[in-house]
């Protein structure tokens, strides 16, 4: 296809003069009626036309090709078909690692990528991108993964300019579509994109007005209470409900050590107490805890309970109500 004739041709367009509007008759040699003559306008607009649909297709014109309208039609189709799919999807292997330039296989060839990982990882890089391309990421696992924003560990092409870090927890699902101008996968719903979860560090800052609290990272706050417990201290000792403790000792009368699950990041916390009787005799009046803090460590601490026996000193008690928690950092 070109614009190739036999002869007559001209170096600029016709002009396009005297047109008749309407549509083409075979006329009526009986009314006198002429046939509808197309004129040189109708051809180039013909031409121009078929010639415009190649260019889009990136096709050079070729007069000896007769097929190249077909051609460019199947060229512009698939390259619409690459840039957004509405079917089809892949299960890769769960990412054990911070990833790069990820590039998992068949990914060319679906909308939707339903990946898990082991632990929270960070994703820096998408292969795949082509103007307007949209892919769904679904968390199908219990552990999050992050977006990361500008993360030059990716090539440049592959990277996502987003707001700020993106998490994607577990069971939910974010839309990207791939800025061909930019050269970078973007986040099309604002909300998800501003709303990304505060990591450890941040909650720890306790200074970010930019990312949400996410009930498995609320407790790295320093307001936080990091671990407490009520239990019965008479008897043989037990539990009644507790958060962040393994186990409690009943080293004697009074005396009882509590193992903290997830240690404190050193023994400079804060402890507190409160004790409790469900008697009103003289013994039990007055009745308080002593943090020993002679044994304070960062994953146990050991309480002395007593009340005062006046000219005797303090006399140990168990009490039938222990309270106990502790504040600082993990």
């Amino acid at each position: 296809m070109d614009r190739k004739w036999k002869s007559g041709a001209a170096v600029a367009p016709p002009a396009l003069d005297n047109a008749s509007d309407g549509y083409a008759t075979a006329g009526d040699p009986g009314s006198g009626t002429p046939a509808t003559k197309p004129g040189p306008h109708w051809y180039h607009m013909v031409t121009e036309e078929i010639l415009s649909v190649l260019a889009a297709a990136a096709i050079a014109a070729d007069k000896a090709v007769v097929t190249q309208l077909r051609d460019a039609i199947q060229a512009l189709k698939a390259n619409i078909d690459k840039s957004v799919r509405f079917s089809g999807y892949i299960s890769p292997a769960q990412l054990t690692a911070n990833t790069n330039d990820w590039n998992p296989a068949g990914l060319a060839d679906v909308s939707a990528i339903r990946f898990s990982t082991d632990a929270s990882r960070n994703l820096t890089g998408l292969q795949g991108g082509a103007g307007g391309r949209v892919v769904k990421l679904f968390n199908v696992g219990a552990q999050p993964l992050v977006l990361k924003n500008e993360d030059a560990a990716s090539t440049a092409a592959y990277r996502f300019a987003l707001p700020a870090d993106v998490s994607i927890g577990a069971a939910e699902c974010v839309e990207i579509q791939y800025d061909s101008t930019s050269s970078r996968w973007r986040i099309t719903d604002k909300a998800t994109a501003l709303l990304a979860a505060a990591s450890q560090a941040e909650m720890e800052a306790g200074a970010s007005l930019t990312v949400y609290v996410s009930p498995g990272r609320q407790h790295n706050h320093p307001s936080a209470v990091k671990f407490w417990i009520n239990f019965n201290g008479t008897g043989t000792i037990a539990q009644r409900t507790s958060y962040n403790v393994t186990s409690i000792t009943d080293n004697g009368v009074g005396d009882y050590t509590v193992t903290i699950a997830t240690d404190f990041s050193s023994a400079d916390w804060v402890p507190f107490s409160m004790i409790g009787r469900d008697t009103t005799a003289a013994a039990a009046m007055g009745i308080h805890a002593e943090l020993y803090r002679a044994v304070m460590a960062a994953g146990t601490l050991r309480v002395l309970v007593s009340y005062d026996g006046g000219g005797t000193g303090a006399v140990a008690q168990d009490a039938e109500w222990v309270h106990i928690g502790g504040l600082g950092d993990q």
